[in-house]
């Protein structure tokens, strides 16, 4: 499935920071990138979406937890690797943190040719 998405849309990160390949196969983050896209979009969102957008997603506090969703995948050897998705809300922040610090990011990648 490709998903077109605009350089200047922040909401972007999550799709791109949550690799396909790091989650199990029935995970995408799809769907939550669309409905928060269409929450900074606030004129086609409902009152009640927003609230509970805004209650699940979105971090009002800095102090708060946000337990990842943990998950195991077997090994070449048998064994398991544990692995886990961020939270919602603490991808939200990522979000957040890219659209803060977008210029010291793309400055701080451009100072070598062996920065990815």
């Amino acid at each position: 499935m490709k998903f077109l998405v605009k350089k200047s849309d922040f909401n972007r990160v999550l799709l791109s920071e949550t690799s396909p390949e790091d989650v199990p196969v029935i995970f995408s983050n799809y769907w939550f990138y669309s409905h928060m896209d269409g929450y900074h979009k606030s004129e086609e969102v409902s009152e009640f979406k927003k609230k509970l957008i805004e209650s699940i997603f979105i971090s009002k506090s800095d102090d708060r937890d946000f337990v990842p969703l943990k998950y195991s995948i077997l090994k070449s050897n048998g064994g398991l690797r544990h692995l886990g998705i961020l939270h919602p809300a603490s991808q939200n922040q990522m979000v957040d943190l890219y659209q803060t610090f977008e210029q010291r990011i793309i400055n701080n990648t451009t100072a070598s040719g062996f920065t990815i």
